[in-house]
Protein backbone atom coordinates (compact mmCIF):
# COMPACT_ATOMS: atom_id res chain seq x y z
CA UNK A 1 0.00 0.00 0.00
CA UNK A 2 1.34 3.32 -0.89
CA UNK A 3 0.07 6.57 0.58
CA UNK A 4 -0.50 9.48 -1.70
CA UNK A 5 1.47 12.44 -0.42
CA UNK A 6 1.09 15.93 -1.82
CA UNK A 7 4.19 17.55 -3.14
CA UNK A 8 5.37 20.53 -1.05
CA UNK A 9 4.43 23.07 -3.73
CA UNK A 10 0.89 21.60 -3.96
CA UNK A 11 0.47 21.90 -0.18
CA UNK A 12 1.55 25.56 -0.36
CA UNK A 13 -0.92 26.22 -3.14
CA UNK A 14 -3.75 24.71 -1.06
CA UNK A 15 -2.77 26.81 1.97
CA UNK A 16 -2.70 29.96 -0.15
CA UNK A 17 -6.13 29.15 -1.55
CA UNK A 18 -7.51 28.64 1.98
CA UNK A 19 -5.96 31.91 3.11
CA UNK A 20 -7.59 33.75 0.20
CA UNK A 21 -10.96 32.15 1.01
CA UNK A 22 -10.65 33.13 4.67
CA UNK A 23 -9.80 36.71 3.68
CA UNK A 24 -12.84 36.89 1.41
CA UNK A 25 -15.06 35.50 4.16
CA UNK A 26 -13.79 38.07 6.70
CA UNK A 27 -14.22 40.91 4.21
CA UNK A 28 -17.77 39.76 3.42
CA UNK A 29 -18.57 39.63 7.13
CA UNK A 30 -17.32 43.20 7.61
CA UNK A 31 -19.39 44.47 4.67
CA UNK A 32 -22.51 42.71 5.98
CA UNK A 33 -22.00 44.11 9.48
CA UNK A 34 -21.79 47.67 8.12
CA UNK A 35 -24.78 47.09 5.83
CA UNK A 36 -26.97 45.69 8.63
CA UNK A 37 -26.04 48.61 10.89
CA UNK A 38 -26.86 51.12 8.16
CA UNK A 39 -30.22 49.50 7.43
CA UNK A 40 -31.07 49.39 11.15
CA UNK A 41 -30.28 53.08 11.63
CA UNK A 42 -32.31 53.99 8.54
CA UNK A 43 -35.24 51.90 9.78
CA UNK A 44 -35.21 53.58 13.19
CA UNK A 45 -35.07 57.02 11.55
CA UNK A 46 -38.04 56.13 9.32
CA UNK A 47 -40.02 54.87 12.30
CA UNK A 48 -39.24 58.04 14.24
CA UNK A 49 -40.42 60.11 11.25
CA UNK A 50 -43.74 58.22 11.41
CA UNK A 51 -44.03 59.08 15.11
CA UNK A 52 -43.03 55.71 16.50
CA UNK A 53 -40.45 55.28 19.20
CA UNK A 54 -38.53 52.02 19.60
CA UNK A 55 -38.09 50.11 22.82
CA UNK A 56 -40.27 48.53 25.39
CA UNK A 57 -43.34 50.45 26.53
CA UNK A 58 -43.59 51.48 30.15
CA UNK A 59 -45.49 49.30 32.58
CA UNK A 60 -47.75 52.20 33.52
CA UNK A 61 -48.37 53.53 30.00
CA UNK A 62 -52.14 53.25 30.49
CA UNK A 63 -53.31 56.51 32.14
CA UNK A 64 -56.06 54.68 34.03
CA UNK A 65 -53.54 52.28 35.55
CA UNK A 66 -51.30 55.19 36.55
CA UNK A 67 -54.26 57.06 38.05
CA UNK A 68 -55.22 53.96 40.04
CA UNK A 69 -51.65 53.62 41.33
CA UNK A 70 -51.63 57.27 42.41
CA UNK A 71 -55.05 56.99 44.05
CA UNK A 72 -54.08 53.86 45.98
CA UNK A 73 -50.77 55.36 47.06
CA UNK A 74 -52.16 58.77 48.01
CA UNK A 75 -55.04 57.16 49.93
CA UNK A 76 -52.55 55.73 52.39
CA UNK A 77 -54.73 52.68 53.01
CA UNK A 78 -52.79 50.34 50.74
CA UNK A 79 -49.14 49.45 51.20
CA UNK A 80 -46.68 49.66 48.31
CA UNK A 81 -46.23 45.89 48.03
CA UNK A 82 -49.98 45.36 47.59
CA UNK A 83 -50.23 48.14 44.98
CA UNK A 84 -47.35 46.60 43.03
CA UNK A 85 -48.81 43.11 43.24
CA UNK A 86 -52.27 44.33 42.19
CA UNK A 87 -50.94 46.24 39.17
CA UNK A 88 -48.31 43.65 38.26
CA UNK A 89 -45.41 46.10 38.47
CA UNK A 90 -42.14 46.35 40.36
CA UNK A 91 -41.67 48.65 43.33
CA UNK A 92 -39.14 50.75 41.39
CA UNK A 93 -41.67 51.18 38.58
CA UNK A 94 -44.24 52.50 41.03
CA UNK A 95 -41.83 54.96 42.63
CA UNK A 96 -40.62 56.11 39.20
CA UNK A 97 -44.22 56.79 38.14
CA UNK A 98 -45.02 58.65 41.36
CA UNK A 99 -42.00 60.99 41.30
CA UNK A 100 -42.84 64.59 41.95
CA UNK A 101 -41.61 67.38 39.68
CA UNK A 102 -38.39 67.89 41.66
CA UNK A 103 -37.27 64.41 40.65
CA UNK A 104 -37.34 62.97 44.15
CA UNK A 105 -39.41 59.90 44.98
CA UNK A 106 -42.51 60.54 47.08
CA UNK A 107 -41.91 60.36 50.78
CA UNK A 108 -43.65 57.87 53.01
CA UNK A 109 -45.71 59.40 55.79
CA UNK A 110 -43.28 60.60 58.44
CA UNK A 111 -43.28 59.16 61.92
CA UNK A 112 -43.43 61.72 64.74
CA UNK A 113 -39.96 62.81 65.85
CA UNK A 114 -39.05 61.83 69.41
CA UNK A 115 -36.40 64.56 69.71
Amino acid sequence: MSAVVDAPHERLTKLKALAVLASVAYATEDVLRVLVGTVAVAGLAAARARGRQGGRSTALADPRKLALARTLYDGGQTDVATICQTLGIARATLYRALKDRSGLPPLAPEAPNSH
